[in-house]
């Protein structure tokens, strides 16, 4: 348990120390389970799936930084008995959570999990508020990126453990490909942070004023303060671009975009007015220094094996360009 969390006079109990006696639940009816991990992009949507029948309803928090899912069992699969016994994240089992006897016999009304706005695909749960019928509320927050494990927590402030959370996961950020130099925020929870102080989101991307090239032009993105990142995805232009294959379980600490270098005057224009119509190439090195590279086909950027693809050994490991860009981009 997080003994920082404690921030109120009556602070929400402990699942393991409720009295459960008022609420027996007899498993006659079938038994179900709520994948915490669903995405909703309307306001309200409903799962009809065999072993998930659920009303799920997607709402911004007053911070407009975050949004939470709210999943409670459609009011027929109440009627026919329907308890929720397991609690996932797109199918992984989650622990540190009552286990199925328990949320049984606690009898869930309702079951709230916090996420990022930014986070599209839902990939980082951040807090899960659980309601059961008697309106007793159980607080958990994730203990760490890529754990499928949860914190019961002492504490009914969301917008007080959704602030530990950001300090928790600050090497998670989004790439903005769009940026030409300075610095940028990597989430969208800049409030308390000001871009020339140690924020650990921030991000820093320069050109590479080294790179040879008569065709492209490079630019390096890292973070400001601290060492490594994680990649949630990029965006280019308000379009999501992720990155096929790379989890938040891997860190990196230096990306490379590649574009068209059209303009022949270039390092003599403000870097502001330069636009690119298009990124044409990753390379994205982890924290260990091994490389790995990337071609945009559309809107996901996809893994190319061969680092022949993007290196000549014979012009001493400089760009070069091949055909695969105009077959692909």
């Amino acid at each position: 348990m997080y003994p920082l969390l404690m921030c109120n006079k009556n602070p929400s109990a402990r699942w393991d120390q409720l009295n459960c006696g008022d609420l027996q639940y007899e498993l006659q009816g079938e038994n179900t389970f709520f994948d915490i991990g669903s995405t909703c992009e309307r306001h309200t949507c409903h799962n009809e799936h065999f072993d998930r029948p659920e009303n799920i309803v997607r709402q911004q928090t007053p911070s407009y930084r975050y949004k939470v899912y709210t999943h409670t069992l459609s009011a027929e699969k109440l009627k026919s008995n329907r308890v929720v016994t397991n609690i996932r994240h797109k199918g992984t089992l989650q622990t540190g959570l009552p286990n199925s006897v328990e949320l049984a016999r606690w009898f869930i009304k309702s079951l709230s999990v916090y996420y990022w706005e930014h986070d599209y695909d839902n990939q980082l749960p951040l807090v899960i508020k659980i309601v059961n019928v008697g309106n007793n509320r159980l607080y958990f927050v994730n203990s760490g990126i890529c754990s499928n494990h949860w914190e019961n927590v002492m504490c009914e402030n969301v917008l007080d453990l959704l602030s530990y959370t950001k300090n928790m996961f600050n090497e998670v950020v989004v790439i903005d490909l769009d940026r030409s130099e300075g610095n940028y925020f990597g989430t969208n929870l800049e409030d308390a942070c000001d871009l020339n102080t140690a924020c650990n989101n921030v991000m820093n991307v320069v050109i590479d004023e080294h790179f040879e090239s008569n065709e492209l032009i490079k630019f390096v993105h890292k973070r400001k303060f601290g060492s490594n990142f994680r990649i949630l995805y990029t965006v280019f232009k308000e379009n999501i671009i992720p990155v096929e294959n790379v989890g938040l379980d891997e860190t990196f600490k230096e990306l490379f975009v590649f574009y068209w270098d059209y303009t022949d005057d270039y390092r003599h224009k403000e870097m502001e007015t330069v636009h690119y119509d298009k990124p044409l190439l990753l390379e994205l090195v982890s924290s260990n220094g091994t490389k790995k590279y990337y071609r945009r086909k559309g809107n996901v950027w996809t893994n190319v094996a061969d680092q022949n693809v993007f290196y000549n050994p014979e012009k001493n490991n400089n760009f070069i360009y091949l055909g695969m860009i105009t077959t692909y981009i």
